[in-house]
Order: C-alpha cells, then sequence, then structure tokens
C-alpha cells in the first residue's frame, strides 16, 4: 500500500508543480497587465487561475478592480463581494465596494438590526472564518498554558495571575469557536446573488404574468430564500420579497 502511494505521489508531484508554476505566471501576467492598463487582458489572466479551481479574496479583489477599470459595476461588485466572504474585514475591499455600489442606480436603505446583533456581527465580520478559527486555536493553547501554572505554582500571586488570565483565554476561545462556526453557517448556507440585468422587475409569484412588486437594476446585491424552477425568491436590504427569474442574477 505504501509504495502505490509513493508511486502516486510521484505522478501527482510534477502536475501539481507545473499548474503551481502556470497559476503563479498567469497571475504575474494579470498583474502586469492591470499596471499597464490593459484591464481586459488582466480579466483574461485572473479567469484562467480560477478556472483551475483557485481562488483567494487577493485573486477576487484584483479581478474586481479590473472590471471597476472597465466600469462593468456588476461584475465589480460581484467578485468584491466574493473576497469580502473569505476576508470579511479587508479595509481595501470594504472600501472599494463601497465606492462601486454608490455608481449603482439602486439605493437601498437596510433594514435597521438591533443595536446587539449589529455590533456582534461586526465584530464577527472582523475576521475570517479561518481567522477566528486560528485565534480560537491559540487561545486554547494559552489557557492550557495558564492552567498548567495554576495548577504546578507555588506562588499565590502566580496562581491568581494564571486563573483571570486563564479565565480570560477560555472567554475569548467560546467566542472565537463561535464567531467561526457563525461564518462558516453563513458561507454554506447563506445564498446572495447580484442582479446582471440592466433592469429586473421583481414578481410577487413565480409566475412571469404575476403582479409586479419593484424593481432592481444591475449590481444590486439580493438573499436568494428560495428557489421554483427556473425562479428565485430573493430579499433585499430593506426587507422587500419577490421573485425573479434565475438568468437575470449571478450568485456570490
Amino acid at each position: 500500500m505504501k509504495s502505490i502511494l509513493m508511486f502516486l505521489t510521484g505522478l501527482l508531484l510534477p502536475f501539481l508543480s507545473v499548474t503551481a508554476d502556470n497559476v503563479s505566471q498567469m497571475m504575474q501576467d494579470g498583474n502586469k497587465a492591470y499596471q499597464d492598463k490593459k484591464f481586459n487582458q488582466a480579466v483574461i489572466a485572473y479567469q484562467k487561475v480560477i478556472s483551475l479551481g483557485y481562488e483567494s479574496s487577493g485573486l477576487y479583489y484584483n479581478l474586481g478592480n479590473a472590471y471597476f477599470k472597465m466600469d462593468s459595476l456588476p461584475e465589480a461588485i460581484l467578485f468584491y463581494e466574493k473576497a469580502r466572504k473569505l476576508n470579511p474585514g479587508d479595509e481595501d475591499i470594504l472600501f472599494n465596494l463601497k465606492i462601486v455600489n454608490s455608481k449603482i442606480v439602486d439605493k437601498i436603505d437596510v433594514l435597521p438590526e438591533l443595536f446587539y446583533i449589529r455590533y456582534w456581527k461586526e465584530i464577527r465580520s472582523y475576521y475570517s472564518r479561518d481567522q477566528w478559527a486560528v485565534a480560537g486555536i491559540t487561545g486554547l493553547i494559552l489557557f492550557l498554558s495558564f492552567a498548567g501554572v495554576y495548577l504546578l505554582s507555588r506562588r499565590l500571586l502566580f496562581r491568581k495571575f494564571a486563573f483571570w488570565a486563564g479565565l480570560a483565554g477560555f472567554v475569548f476561545v467560546i467566542f472565537s469557536l463561535v464567531f467561526s462556526w457563525q461564518s462558516h453557517s453563513n458561507m454554506k448556507n447563506q445564498k446572495e446573488a447580484i442582479v446582471f440585468q440592466d433592469a429586473v422587475m421583481v414578481k410577487s409569484s413565480p409566475d412571469s404574468a404575476s403582479t409586479d412588486i419593484f424593481v432592481v437594476h444591475a449590481g444590486t446585491k439580493v438573499r436568494v430564500e428560495d428557489k421554483v424552477g427556473e425562479w428565485l425568491k430573493v430579499s433585499i436590504a430593506n426587507g422587500s420579497v419577490g421573485w425573479v427569474e434565475s438568468l437575470t442574477l449571478r450568485m456570490i
């Protein structure tokens, strides 16, 4: 069995090395094209990297920048949102997303939330799912270290310090793991999309003959709540809900 695994690894390593080299070269080509203001070529290079199954917040951010320079606002928003999913606290991503959203037609008022829910979400979005998981593991190591000091030290001052520091570390571990789990759950279950047609009439039911409720325009982000055939039930930031055809959207 071991020999078979070594044989397969030997076959795969050259392929993986070539693929990694290709990806690195494509990224360099994309960056060079962007610097030379050849934004269409930059998009092609970055899209090739994505087609190979690679993703990162930096890759999506660069692609969003290239589309923004081409004045392709829905595409720019789509890839900025993809970048934000992977790195929700990145200030550059959030800033560029705010800029491009200011240029689209729809200016939707966000449905207000209770202050403590808003604060909770803001803290959770400061780091990504993986970053919170790493923070939790780091906190657990510190907690165990302080627990060891508390159990082994004979000096009362050290024991007191270790107790309170360990307790704080334990609380930090709990919050970090909860934030990580919630971020993972949102990435997996919360489906969002960007409108890609100039104007889309939102219907009262999944039927083209149903009543028109409101209209959304290219670049607007919607949350997908349900699906019936080729129709999607969507909601927007102000709480309005209706149905649109799936071909009018691209999933984030």
